[in-house]
């Protein structure tokens, strides 16, 4: 957890987006985190355990869906 002073608590994760930096800067060691409201890993994982954002197209009345489309569709706006 990390606490900013204008925004509050926010959750801090490793997360592995900038490995390409490692080619055109010198560094020995190079850590990025992504930083999230709090609640929100809790979230992702209650969404991740109950199979919405699976890859694997499943059927539901005769129509063949992949759950993480219908999830980004529903979450886009």
């Amino acid at each position: 957890m990390i606490n900013h002073p204008k925004i509050g608590t926010l959750e801090a994760f490793v997360s592995n987006g900038c490995r390409t930096l490692l080619r055109n800067i010198k560094a020995t060691n190079l850590k990025e985190k992504t930083l999230r409201y709090k609640g929100h890993v809790e979230l992702m994982n209650i969404l991740k355990i109950s199979g919405f954002l699976n890859e694997k197209e499943i059927e539901i009345n005769g129509e063949k869906i992949i759950p993480l489309e219908v999830t980004a569709k529903l979450l886009e706006s």
